[in-house]
């Protein structure tokens, strides 16, 4: 296994209405965040999905929810929701 990944435990990605990818043993291989190493792995196979959040957003979300605090006011105020992709090789940007 590469270091830093997790194997998900399913029998199947949904690809879309109908579609479904097996994968042998029931496994599909992920790890979190979209890399130059990532990227080559979900290229050649070796890795079936990335899951993938904006750094920048997270930290920003947590700037807006300490500010709110301070300035004493509902910590969610300004807060957006957290985002999330998951790429697999057929949809690499």
């Amino acid at each position: 296994m590469i270091d830093g990944s997790v194997q998900f435990q399913s029998a199947a990605i949904f690809f879309g209405p109908g579609k479904f990818w097996p994968r042998p043993y029931g496994r599909v291989r992920g790890s979190h965040g979209l890399t130059q190493d990532t990227r080559s792995l979900l290229i050649d196979g070796t890795m079936d999905a990335v899951l993938n959040q904006s750094p920048q957003s997270a930290i920003m979300n947590c700037v807006r929810l300490f500010t709110n605090l301070r300035d004493r006011r509902d910590p969610k105020v300004g807060v957006e929701a957290t985002r999330s992709q998951v790429i697999f090789r057929e949809n690499l940007p």
